[in-house]
């Protein structure tokens, strides 16, 4: 069937489309098809973002810890780092 992409917007040949994140049935043509098919998910991007999270509070804690023990410079940068990952 001969239609417009609804990603690109080009008067190509297309198909209906279940996009698998958000299930909505658009008209999309045979590259954007591949394109949303090989796109990393959403579920690698939150792995990823979580594994983040748990090194900044790891580095918080170390920066503490060092802020405690009177190494001043090393816990400022710690917590400095940590809270800019975080």
């Amino acid at each position: 069937m001969r239609d417009t992409c609804y990603y690109c917007h080009k008067e190509t040949a297309t198909e209906d489309f279940k996009h698998p994140l958000t299930f909505q049935i658009k008209p999309t043509c045979i590259q954007c098809k591949d394109k949303l098919l090989n796109a990393p998910s959403y579920e690698t991007k939150r792995k990823l973002l979580a594994k983040t999270g748990c090194l900044a509070v790891l580095i918080l804690i170390i920066g503490i810890i060092l802020l405690i023990l009177g190494s001043y410079a090393m816990g400022t940068w710690g917590i400095i780092i940590s809270v800019i990952i975080g």
